[in-house]
């Protein structure tokens, strides 16, 4: 079953349920260079990768979920990572980075009726780095300590792509709501296509490649967005071969002559092959007498 979705001047056909994803985070960590890549294998399974920077300034509950709903099946996790590769404080009007050696964060992964969903709580970070600076920098608290870091997440949907007649297409929503301002999408189909349809809630995104198209997509911090991610291309069909008595009449003729030449081979081996056993057989009694 098929249900159709009416964007501005635009009808497309999508698969039922949607596959998505939806990014979230708390008002005390922010992301920067956040990007979602998507790509479609030649056996119409999507793997969808998921990279950010992160920091965090003071205390709080700092945390970020990640949420990638499969449709009618949950898609699978193939690699998720966050971690701290620096970390800073302020003393006065100062700002003090510090580079560290990387340390993973810890991300919760759960399932849930078809969903895939990420947990990275960050509240933990700031007591460490505060304990590290305590010994060296003197009256430091929470607020005037911070660290920055890396996520990154990928995960593979088997059911993402749907088809219509000919064509393949990919309805992908888009659900935004946290400290951030902007996200890069970038999407690919495999290079023996070409893409017909490329929007994003209706405006048509930038094709660099005639299977690859991007958009930066601007938001307000902090407040919620749909965005409806559609794509759709041709799948050539696989030509049959022609029936021999839908073939043209010269095509007639000249399977006509081949029957005709393998058929007088066949008699000539056999006649040849006759005469030769007659001769052998001939030499055999002359042979006894």
């Amino acid at each position: 079953m098929l249900l159709v979705v009416q964007f501005p001047a635009v009808v497309h056909a999508t698969a039922t349920p949607s596959s998505g994803v939806s990014i979230s985070t708390s008002s005390d960590v922010e992301l920067s260079s956040l990007s979602l890549n998507g790509l479609v294998q030649i056996n119409n399974s999507l793997i969808m990768t998921l990279t950010s920077g992160f920091s965090v300034i003071g205390g709080g509950q700092p945390d970020i979920k990640v949420s990638f709903n499969g449709g009618a099946s949950t898609p699978t996790s193939q690699n998720a990572q966050a971690s701290v590769g620096m970390i800073l404080y302020y003393v006065g009007a100062g700002k003090n980075f510090v580079p560290v050696s990387s340390s993973n964060i810890s991300v919760d992964v759960t399932n849930s009726t078809n969903t895939l969903m990420y947990n990275i709580d960050l509240s933990g970070e700031a007591e460490n780095v505060l304990n590290y600076f305590s010994a060296t920098v003197n009256n430091l608290t929470l607020d005037d300590v911070g660290f920055e870091g890396t996520l990154y997440i990928q995960v593979t949907f088997s059911n993402a792509i749907g088809n219509l007649s000919y064509n393949g297409f990919l309805s992908f929503p888009i659900t935004l709501q946290g400290n951030f301002t902007s996200v890069s999408i970038d999407f690919t189909i495999p290079e023996e296509y070409d893409l017909a349809d490329y929007t994003l809630s209706g405006t048509d995104m930038i094709k660099i490649f005639p299977n690859r198209a991007q958009e930066n997509l601007e938001i307000t911090p902090m407040e919620s967005s749909v965005s409806d991610l559609y794509l759709e291309w041709e799948i050539p069909a696989t030509p049959s071969p022609t029936p021999f008595y839908n073939s043209p009449p010269w095509d007639w003729i000249i399977y006509g002559l081949i029957g005709v030449c393998l058929t007088l081979l066949v008699e000539i081996g056999r006649s040849r092959f006759k005469k030769y056993r007659l001769e052998r057989k001939e030499k055999n009694k002359k042979e006894i007498r």
